[in-house]
Parts: structure tokens; C-alpha cells; sequence
């Protein structure tokens, strides 16, 4: 059992957010935008507690685990998070940043809250093109959920000088507030999401961008096995029908192969990682069952992913071929 940081009762105004994004319908920008500025403030004043959980030896898959290419970085507003990274587990309290890096498998589960006081985290996704940030909650059994509760970013100018910033926050050498380059490295990161918000996100576009946000919002979430027509179609408020309908006109394809063919070729760049198996790899592209991963993978490739790696890893050793 993870030991408890402190006290679940979150800040006065992350409760006020918590409220407003309650009751805000598909309006999260107001809610989120205050939260940014509220943590903003607490990181200027030292008041801020960070966890960076280390990348580990060796990538184990699991129920319920999530392993992908970009940073997150969570914000808890209320109740309590549990991470579990491979290591051992810590719990996230109201106030408390999570930074998970790049190819940091990575479970989690809330800590039931109260009537007055609902589990509620907030998650910015940083991709090379696009930024994407989900309001998540939990079930009775803690299990998160972020379903309909997702805004869309385009700015791949702000997007790329967030991923810098995460991966020199992730570099810091020591973890404790105060001692390092943490406080001005957050507060960055901070103010380049307030930048961000001055934009109107994705999912208001116009019909014909309908298409476009779809397929990055596939790429980020390559690694969700629920990754699907209806939650893509949640997040860009319309319906799946619709969604499929649209995509196919637009691209020629449909909307389940764009699906399969980028988790494809995520898996073709994950080969050349030594330190994942087969069964990692699928894992890591969304696939819970690799037999059918291999079904997916050959249907695209014309051959097994053993033999796929096999000649990968052979072109990569030997630059001549």
C-alpha cells in the first residue's frame, strides 16, 4: 500500500474548478485555464510538490497499464491518485504535479472522494504536433475515466517548446521543490499552457478539420485499446456514424485501417528498442491480445512482426544493407 503524502482536502480554488469543470458540459476551457493559472501561482511561490518516477530497467506489461512515446504531465485537483511505474507506488495529492516521461509504463486509480469533494485530475498530452488534455474522473472502483472530457490543441510552435521543457524537467537531478531548477521549469511549462489556451481548441473547428484532429488524436492515442470510432467521435462531439462516414470520404480509407496501420507502424519504430519483446510492442500500440496483434501486423506488412524485427534489426546493424 502506498504511503499517503498528505491530507486528500485539495486548495480552495482547485475545488472551485473541480465545481465549474462539474458542471461545465462540453465548456472545459474556462475551468482547465483557471486551474493552469492557480498552479501557475502555487509553482511561483514554492508551494508545489513533483513527482518524477524514473523510467525503468525493463517494460512488463500489464492490466490496466499505459506505455507511449510522448510526456504527460497530470495536475491532481481533488482526492487522491495512485501511480504505479514500475516501481513502487506513490500517491498523488491535491496540488501535486505528475510528470511521466516518454516510455514510462504507467497504472493508475482514484482514491474515492466525497459528495463535495469528486475525484478529478487534469492531463496534458504533449505530441510533436499537437497538445491534448483530458478531465478525468473514476468509477466506484477507481478505474480512471476521461471519456467526453477532452480539449485539442494545434500549435505545433508552443507543443514543441513543451517538449523540450518536460524533458529538461525530467533531467533535474534531484526531486525535492526548491533545491533544483524544478520551480522555474514548471513554471515555464505553465505559462506556455496559458499561451496555449489563448487559442480555441480543436473540436469547435469547422466540419472539414473534423478529419484533420481526428487523425492526431489517433496518433496520441495510439497506445489506448479503447481507441475506437465512438470515443474519437466523443472527443470531437459528433457521432460515430458520422465521424466514419466523414473520414473515409475525406482520405479514401476507413477509419478502422487508419487505426490499425498507424499502430502498424508505431510498432515497426518500437522494434528497434531492444528492451521490449513482441508482446510489449503490442501492448504498447493499444493490442491486449498479441495473436491478434500478429493477425493486424501481417494483413499491413505481408509478413509476421518476428520476421519483420528480424530484418529491421539486420538493416539497422549493417549500413550497407
Amino acid at each position: 500500500m502506498p504511503r499517503r503524502r498528505s491530507a486528500s482536502e485539495p486548495p480552495a480554488p482547485f475545488l472551485q474548478a473541480v465545481r465549474l469543470l462539474a458542471g461545465a458540459g462540453r465548456d472545459l476551457l474556462p475551468g482547465v485555464r483557471a486551474v493552469v493559472a492557480e498552479a501557475l501561482d502555487r509553482v511561483k511561490q514554492g508551494r508545489f510538490h513533483l513527482h518524477v518516477p524514473p523510467r525503468p530497467a525493463a517494460i512488463v506489461p500489464g492490466p490496466e497499464v499505459m506505455y507511449h512515446e510522448s510526456p504527460e504531465l497530470f495536475l491532481q485537483l481533488s482526492s487522491t491518485e495512485e501511480f504505479r511505474c514500475g516501481g513502487a507506488p506513490f500517491l498523488a495529492a491535491p496540488g501535486d504535479l505528475t510528470l511521466i516521461q516518454p516510455r514510462v509504463p504507467h497504472a493508475e486509480r482514484g482514491w474515492p472522494g466525497t459528495k463535495g469533494n469528486p475525484f478529478c485530475f487534469i492531463v496534458f498530452c504533449f505530441h510533436e504536433a499537437a497538445m491534448i488534455v483530458h478531465v478525468g474522473g473514476a468509477d466506484a472502483a477507481g478505474r480512471i475515466q476521461t471519456h467526453n472530457r477532452t480539449l485539442i490543441y494545434h500549435r505545433p510552435e508552443l507543443t514543441r517548446g513543451l517538449v523540450f521543457l518536460t524533458d529538461r524537467l525530467a533531467a533535474e537531478p534531484d526531486g525535492a521543490a526548491g533545491k533544483t531548477g524544478e520551480g522555474p521549469l514548471l513554471a515555464a511549462i505553465l505559462h506556455l499552457l496559458l499561451r496555449m489556451f489563448e487559442q480555441a481548441p480543436g473540436p469547435e473547428a469547422a466540419l472539414s478539420g473534423k478529419v484533420s484532429l481526428c487523425r492526431r488524436l489517433v496518433t496520441a492515442r495510439l497506445h489506448d485499446p479503447t481507441l475506437s470510432a465512438g470515443s474519437l467521435a466523443a472527443a470531437l462531439a459528433c457521432s460515430p456514424a458520422y465521424l466514419s462516414h466523414l473520414f473515409a470520404t475525406e482520405t479514401g480509407m476507413r477509419l478502422a485501417e487508419f487505426i490499425n496501420r498507424e499502430r502498424v507502424q508505431l510498432a515497426e519504430r518500437l522494434m528497434l528498442r531492444p528492451e521490449l519483446n513482441l508482446s510489449a510492442i503490442a501492448w504498447a500500440c493499444g493490442y491486449r491480445q498479441p495473436a491478434y496483434f500478429s493477425r493486424v501486423f501481417r494483413r499491413h506488412t505481408g509478413t509476421t512482426p518476428k520476421h519483420r524485427r528480424h530484418t529491421l534489426l539486420a538493416t539497422t546493424a549493417d549500413p550497407k544493407g
